[in-house]
């Protein structure tokens, strides 16, 4: 027994039919791009700065940036960390540049180098900042040691009260 054929045309027509009875859904307007939190590239800086960004890719928000004394907006604990470092090295960098003037030393010249200038410039340095810290080390310790031998000689103070007492020995 032969199978009933069933025409194509009847079946398209009819889900046709039923499709166009179904609305057809309004497209939604095209949303703005969000705006990135995160400032990137040379200006990154500046724009957390003036608040035009939250943060840089680095993680640094505006109370973490601070203008040096160039002007140039930078990290507040990487400006505080290259200040405690220069404290560091401060007096013997300005002992440098007065060895360089004192032998009169114009151009790149390397400290200690294998140059007889360099030579000088190296022991010329070190020996002034011997002398300021002989200085500076003579102008806060004798002070104590000059109140000391003056309260011995007049018998005043804490110090002459205790070596009456004999709670104290006599140091010379």
């Amino acid at each position: 027994m032969a199978l009933r054929k069933t025409s194509m045309k009847s079946k398209a027509a009819a889900t046709s039919k039923t499709a166009r009875k179904v609305p057809v859904e309004v497209m939604k307007a095209k949303q703005r791009k969000r705006r990135s939190k995160v400032a990137r590239g040379r200006v990154a800086k500046a724009m957390v700065f003036s608040g035009a960004r939250e943060k840089t890719a680095g993680g640094l928000t505006k109370d973490g940036l601070v203008r040096n004394k160039e002007g140039r907006l930078v990290s507040k604990r990487r400006n505080a960390l290259g200040r405690q470092k220069y404290h560091q090295v401060e007096d013997w960098v300005k002992a440098v540049v007065q060895a360089r003037q004192a032998v009169h030393a114009t151009g790149f010249v390397a400290v200690n180098g294998k140059t007889v200038l360099g030579k000088a410039i190296y022991l010329k340095a070190k020996s002034i900042l011997e002398e300021r810290r002989r200085a500076a080390g003579a102008a806060a310790a004798p002070r104590r040691e000059r109140i000391k031998v003056e309260e011995r000689r007049r018998g005043v103070g804490a110090a002459a009260a205790a070596r009456q007492l004999g709670l104290i020995k006599v140091e010379d």
